[in-house]
């Protein structure tokens, strides 16, 4: 073999590792999105197999010739590498029993937290504030190891988005991510403040609140902050975010 050949193959199996560790990290670690979910268009619900995420979050990937097997429940008994995937597609008879009272529901989003008290009792301190720099490495951080998070109190600033109504999101322009879409690097939060006069992705707002999870009795579990705080700010800041 000559020497060329021999560094063109070299090369060839660098890439091939290199394309498929930058897969196995864009899929994160259970991460739940709505926006990953429902499509750009408001109030469109309609899901295909590329748009929806499997209760543990992880994108279904793209099937080729044999997509429809994927969903055929002959063909998972024949094969039994297929039967845990289907297990893991999001269902309908899905249950969940808030512990609050006072839990905020959105269709078949549950948020089970108790804002008002929550409020109430928040004295002011924050344990991380998102800045200019690092804003979609943060919240994709929140999305992939939302363990060492939840619980913890943030402050976020960017544009109130409610593309996706009737869920309200916080975020700004920024790089493609696995958990975003339509061109925002953002993250969900829950709110008792009426908000029927802020406009979608121009009013831009600071969100100080808790990290939670919620339970969607479609799709199971999301993340979203839980609102202890939020003000509308009188200019927007830096509306693109690059890293």
């Amino acid at each position: 073999m000559s020497k060329n050949k021999a560094f063109m193959l070299v090369c060839l199996f660098v890439l091939v590792l290199t394309l498929s560790g930058c897969k196995n990290q864009s899929q994160g670690k259970g991460a739940h999105s709505k926006t990953s979910i429902w499509n750009n268009d408001k109030g469109n619900q309609s899901l295909t197999k590329n748009d929806v995420n499997q209760a543990d979050g992880t994108l279904y990937e793209e099937q080729e010739e044999n997509s429809d097997a994927y969903y055929n429940e002959e063909s998972n008994k024949e094969n039994p590498q297929e039967e845990g995937a289907k297990e893991n597609v999001p269902s309908t008879d899905l249950t969940y029993e808030p512990k609050y009272d006072n839990a905020v529901t959105k269709n078949k989003s549950i948020y089970d937290c108790d804002i008002k008290a929550d409020q109430e009792s928040f004295n002011g301190e924050v344990d991380i504030v998102v800045g200019d720099t690092m804003y979609s490495t943060q919240i994709n951080d929140w999305y992939m190891n939302f363990e060492q998070y939840e619980g913890k109190v943030v402050e976020i600033e960017g544009y109130y988005i409610n593309d996706f109504a009737p869920y309200d999101f916080i975020g700004r322009y920024g790089p493609d991510c696995p958990y975003c879409q339509g061109g925002y690097v953002s993250f969900e939060f829950v709110t008792n403040e009426d908000l029927s006069s802020f406009v979608s992705v121009k009013d831009w707002i600071k969100v100080t609140g808790v990290l939670r999870e919620g339970f969607d009795k479609e799709f199971g579990p999301f993340y979203y902050i839980e609102v202890l705080q939020l003000e509308k700010m009188s200019k927007v800041g830096k509306d693109t975010v690059t890293n």
